[in-house]
């Protein structure tokens, strides 16, 4: 091979390897913004019922992740554990609360839902987070108080439990 040759392939060689540089900085850098970017969000999900409600009220998971400007669902699974229809509603309690970088929340159960004696239904909640989401906070709490809904005399009694009354996971009561 003439020097020529080998001259020219130096010369392709070193021009390959500078190119490679160049592209591999400009995706490590659009890498990085996109990390800073999406960083992670803990999103905690739980449900409370009303004192003596025999409804059990569950997320399918307690935690996920999210992340600034997205929107994430979790199912709840609502079960009726008395033995006459059911008429329930779900209220969300989001902490931080007002300013906390929650854009939206929705779920079917935030309107009166039944469920005939025994009967089970999932619903999902989704939340969005505000693409500024706020700095220094890592952790969202969602919470669904549920409550008994009266029915057309007024009167919740066929879903609450007398005081002192404990309910277990099969759905008697002791």
């Amino acid at each position: 091979m003439s020097n020529l040759s080998v001259t020219f392939l130096l010369f392709l060689f070193g021009s390959i390897l500078a190119q490679s540089a160049l592209a591999s900085a400009r995706l490590q850098k659009q890498s990085t913004a996109y990390v800073q970017k999406t960083r992670d969000i803990i999103l905690r999900w739980s449900a409370q019922t009303e004192r003596g409600l025999k409804i059990s009220a569950q997320p399918l998971k307690l935690a996920s992740r999210s992340s600034p400007g997205a929107a994430s669902s979790m199912g709840f699974r609502f079960v009726n554990m008395t033995k006459t229809n059911l008429t329930y509603v779900a209220k969300p309690v989001v902490t931080p609360g007002e300013g906390g970088g929650v854009t939206s929340i929705q779920c079917r159960c935030f309107a009166a839902l039944s469920l005939a004696p025994g009967e089970s239904a999932t619903a999902d909640v989704t939340l969005t987070l505000a693409e500024d989401f706020p700095e220094g906070i890592d952790t969202v709490v969602v919470r669904l108080d549920v409550t008994a809904v009266p029915d057309q005399s007024g009167s919740a009694k066929s879903a609450i439990v007398p005081s002192g009354t404990t309910t277990v996971a099969d759905g008697s009561m002791r």
